[in-house]
C-alpha cells in the first residue's frame, strides 16, 4: 500500500518519492491531492502574513506549478489544442501528442491560470480550503481514469485498466466513498459554499470528458489533467469568486 501511495505522488508531483505506480494507486490519488493542498495552504497561510493579495495569488499559482512539475498546466495545453480547435479525429490526437502547443493550448493555460489567480487572491480558510480543492480534483482524476475509456493505445491509460468486473466496481465505490469523505469534511470545516464547489467541480470535469469522447472517442492522460485543473478553478470560483 505503501508503496502505490508513493506511486501516486510521484505521478501526480514533481518530488521523487519512489515506489511504483499502479492499479491500486488511484486509491491514493485523493490522499495525494489532501497532502498536496495541505502544502500550497500552508504556504498561503504564512504568505498572507507578509504579502499583498495579489502577490500570495502569484506565489501559490508558482508554487502548484513547481509542485507538479508543470505537467498539469502541459495537459492543459495539449487538451485545448486538441479538443478545441477544429480538425479530424485523427488530427486531434496527433496534435495533442506533439511537444509543441499552439495557439489554442495557449489561450487554454492563460486563461485558466488568471482564473486560478484570481481566485487565490481572496481565499478565506486557505488551508482548509486547498485541501479540499486539491483533494477533490485528484480523486476525480482517479475516478476518470476508471470510468471513461483510452481514445487510443496509450500505455499510461491501460495501466490503470481494470479487466475484473468486480474489482472495477469496488474501485470506483471506494474512490466515490473518500470524494463523499473530502466533501463532507469541507462542508463542516467551511459550510455549504464547499458543497456549490464540488458539483461546479464535478460538473467541469464531466464536461471535459465528454467533450473529449465526442471529438477523439475516450481520454487521454492529457485529458484528464486538463479536467483536473479546470475542477480545481471551478470550485475555486465557485467558493470564493461568487458575491
Amino acid at each position: 500500500m505503501l508503496s502505490s501511495f508513493l506511486g501516486a505522488a510521484s505521478f501526480l508531483t514533481s518530488i521523487p518519492a519512489g515506489g511504483t505506480i499502479k492499479r491500486s494507486s488511484v486509491l491514493a490519488f485523493p490522499v495525494v491531492g489532501l497532502l498536496l493542498g495541505g502544502l500550497l495552504g500552508v504556504i498561503m497561510v504564512g504568505a498572507v502574513r507578509v504579502f499583498h493579495p495579489l502577490v500570495v495569488g502569484a506565489l501559490i499559482v508558482g508554487a502548484d506549478a513547481l509542485l507538479t512539475g508543470f505537467l498539469h498546466l502541459d495537459a492543459v495545453g495539449d487538451a485545448g489544442d486538441g479538443l478545441i480547435a477544429h480538425m479530424e479525429k485523427t488530427k486531434r490526437l496527433e496534435v495533442m501528442e506533439q511537444p509543441l502547443i499552439g495557439a489554442f493550448g495557449v489561450v487554454a493555460i492563460v486563461i485558466i491560470e488568471l482564473l486560478r489567480f484570481a481566485s487565490l487572491t481572496k481565499v478565506s480558510q486557505p488551508l482548509v480550503t486547498l485541501v479540499i480543492c486539491y483533494g477533490m480534483s485528484r480523486g476525480l482524476m482517479g475516478l476518470g481514469l476508471l470510468v471513461a475509456k483510452s481514445a487510443k493505445g496509450n500505455s499510461i491509460l491501460e495501466l490503470f485498466s481494470i479487466t475484473d468486473i468486480r474489482f472495477r466496481y469496488a474501485m470506483r465505490s471506494l474512490l466515490v466513498v473518500e470524494l463523499a469523505a473530502i466533501v463532507f469534511a469541507g462542508y463542516v470545516a467551511v459550510g455549504e459554499r464547499i458543497l456549490i464547489g464540488a458539483v461546479v467541480s464535478v460538473l467541469l470535469f464531466t464536461f471535459v470528458i465528454a467533450r473529449a469522447y465526442r471529438v477523439i472517442g475516450g481520454i487521454t492522460g492529457d485529458v484528464i489533467g486538463a479536467a483536473g485543473m479546470l475542477s480545481e478553478v471551478g470550485f475555486l470560483i465557485s467558493v470564493f469568486g461568487v458575491r
